[in-house]
């Protein structure tokens, strides 16, 4: 073989050799691209998902929140409307009441609740007119009370003018400078704070009562009908 020959062959081989060596470093490098890309895309599925669990917890957190502060809102309604009916049957049972004897003892406990509330020596007793003739009548067994509570002799009055905001009774000093009322409103004013927990109690012991109905038969009830 010619010299000539033998260096064309070794320079095809060698050349052959580098080709096949950077065929292989090629498919190397493709591999690694290819699984570095493999982890970087698994990599980011994984933050996607993470970050819509986390989105989904605070939806979940949120939708919680908002459900749990609309029926808080929803049983603060429903407790002041239940408050404000018993309120409203308390003061209708007062007003039926009005032309009874029985009203009579409860004008005049009230009227020495705001003698001894007022401690004047003197005092005009206000009431609307259908209480009129009830106050005269209760007003001195009021007097003879109030004055062995308080300890001294008290002097009070029927007023002519009659007392404004329903129903009830408004001492007034003799001076005209202070006052005691005692009209039912007003009563109920001062002790909403009490009547409130009372009525809240109740409420709450009735809710505790009731029976706990099962959805399941409630369902089948309203398949059946």
């Amino acid at each position: 073989m010619k010299p000539e020959t033998e260096l064309i062959r070794g320079i095809e081989e060698q050349t052959e050799k580098e080709i096949l060596t950077l065929r292989e470093e090629a498919e190397r490098l493709e591999r690694d691209r290819t699984a570095k890309a493999d982890i970087e895309i698994e990599a980011t599925r994984r933050e996607i998902d993470e970050r819509v669990e986390t989105q989904q917890r605070r939806i979940d957190r949120a939708a919680k929140a908002a459900v749990a502060t609309e029926c808080h809102k929803i049983a603060l309604e429903a407790r002041e409307r239940f408050f404000d009916q018993v309120s409203e049957s308390v003061l209708e049972r007062l007003r039926e009441l009005t032309g009874s004897e029985r009203y009579g003892d409860i004008l005049k406990n009230w009227i020495v609740e705001a003698a001894i509330g007022l401690a004047a020596e003197k005092a005009m007793v206000s009431c609307s007119p259908p209480e009129r003739d009830l106050c005269r009548k209760a007003l001195p067994a009021a007097v003879k009370e109030a004055s062995e509570l308080i300890g001294r002799k008290i002097d009070l009055a029927l007023s002519d003018t009659d007392a404004r905001g329903g129903q009830g009774v408004v001492l007034t000093a003799a001076s005209g400078r202070t006052a005691f009322n005692n009209q039912v409103r007003t009563r109920m004013l001062r002790r909403e704070t009490a009547i409130r927990r009372i009525v809240y109690e109740e409420l709450a012991r009735a809710a505790e009562d009731a029976p706990i109905e099962d959805p399941q038969r409630r369902e089948s009830g309203r398949n059946d009908g």
